[in-house]
């Protein structure tokens, strides 16, 4: 269960417009994560875009391993606000979405990995789009299988996640030693 300590008056506003009921979080192991205050910009397809001055070296360093070896990780997106949040979730009820089928592939506002500055999703030139499962049959998922933990990165939602998320192949978070 959240306490209620943790909650801003912003959080529950935003929560309450998109109809979002308390009930909804039981069971679940969500955390809520802090809107990040510093950014560095990153170019990239369709950026820039903002992450924590922590995660740059290495994102860098590991965009750079996998170049080296003939794959190119594409960052595709990375922090996001609680008001931007709350903004995809609209998207996808304004396409009659039903708020639980919508919560299971976004995270409620304050429950994104991506408001920390941390959390990147990253893709493949062979994806269409941005963010797909299909991602993970692409040689650049083997590799950050094989190797994103080597500079900190972790895939957040594998399949059967906790958190009752879809499967995101694509959604990796540094997380500091």
């Amino acid at each position: 269960m959240i306490e209620a300590l943790e909650l801003s008056p912003a959080l529950q506003a935003l929560w309450e417009e998109l109809g979002i009921e308390p009930h909804f979080f039981e069971g679940r192991k969500l955390c809520i994560y802090p809107e990040a205050k510093q950014f560095v910009e990153v170019d990239d397809i369709d950026g820039p875009y903002r992450i924590c001055p922590e995660v740059l070296s290495p994102w860098l360093t590991m965009r750079d391993a996998a170049k080296a070896e003939g794959l190119s990780i594409l960052m595709v997106s990375a922090f996001r606000s609680y008001e931007y949040q709350a903004g995809l979730i609209r998207r996808k009820l304004e396409q009659n979405i039903p708020i639980q089928e919508a919560l299971t592939v976004v995270a409620a506002p304050g429950f994104s990995e991506h408001h920390t500055g941390f959390a990147i999703d990253i893709n493949s030139p062979e994806c269409e789009e941005a963010v797909t499962e299909y991602f993970e049959d692409t040689p650049e998922f083997t590799w950050l299988t094989q190797h994103a933990h080597k500079y900190g990165f972790y895939m957040s939602f594998p399949k059967g996640n906790p958190q009752g998320y879809i499967y995101e192949p694509w959604h990796w978070c540094w997380r500091s030693s």
